[in-house]
């Protein structure tokens, strides 16, 4: 599964790069994320991502779906989203969205913030 994940600052890290525990853990501005239904997912906005293959890969959470991923067995990964100015946010999203790593975007789901 092809997956990146851009950092406040300008950093990025992707599965090219290590394994998701190897990831730097805060700054998370978003997460693009391979999906066979429509190329790829944006997980963005949230407090915290959590990776489990169980769930599809990364995931955004608050902290309520925190305590729940963290009450079930097995090992995790999390890492912290941050907030950063508007204008600033968007364009490192419009940066992931067209990160050449994931790959093209054939369809939204309903329910997918765009």
């Amino acid at each position: 599964m092809r997956w990146v994940i851009e950092y406040r600052g300008g950093g990025s890290f992707s599965n090219v790069d290590g394994s998701p525990e190897a990831a730097p853990g805060a700054g998370v501005i978003g997460i693009g994320q391979e999906d066979g239904s429509v190329g790829f997912l944006v997980h963005q906005g949230e407090n915290f991502y959590c990776f489990d293959e169980q769930y599809g890969g990364w995931c955004g959470m608050d902290v309520f779906g925190l305590a729940q991923y963290l009450s079930e067995p097995g090992f995790k990964v999390v890492k912290l989203g941050t907030a950063m100015p508007t204008a600033d946010f968007r364009a490192v999203l419009q940066r992931l969205r067209s990160d050449p790593r994931l790959p093209k975007k054939s369809a939204h789901y309903p329910w997918e913030r765009t």
